[in-house]
């Protein structure tokens, strides 16, 4: 069976990215090691903390670690994604997100940073953490 390597996600909450994400792992193309975007249709209160609750659910539900959530604040878009193992407090928990980029809405829209949404995730040094395999 061929593995999908790439996910494009629609959702309005956090229950809903549970429910898609389950239905995906239960398949045999689910693929751990894939891309994920996952893109919020509404606007929330707290985009970060939004978003850090979805990347744990995805990482909690099937070791997805490659996940970038793009959260609409006012006039542009911020792009949030997690580093595990970057230090011995953060290992293979999320407990901390980063915004990697911001996407301006304007005429045709603008990144404000170049680069790659999805940077190489495992360091070469883990830290102390431990790992499975």
């Amino acid at each position: 069976m061929e593995k999908i390597s790439s996910y494009i996600i629609f959702t309005t909450n956090v229950k809903d990215i549970t429910v898609q994400a389950e239905m995906l792992y239960a398949r045999s193309s689910w693929d751990s090691r894939g891309e994920f975007l996952i893109v919020v249709t509404f606007k929330v209160p707290d985009s970060e903390k939004f978003a850090l609750s979805i990347i744990r659910e995805l990482w909690e539900i099937g070791r997805g670690y490659n996940v970038v959530v793009v959260v609409q604040q006012d006039d542009l878009f911020n792009l949030y994604t997690w580093f595990p193992y970057s230090s011995y407090e953060n290992c293979a928990d999320v407990k901390n997100i980063v915004l990697i980029n911001q996407w301006v809405i304007e005429r045709e829209g603008k990144v404000l940073r170049e680069g790659s949404i999805y940077p190489c995730k495992f360091p070469s040094n883990f830290h102390g953490c431990t790992v499975t395999v």
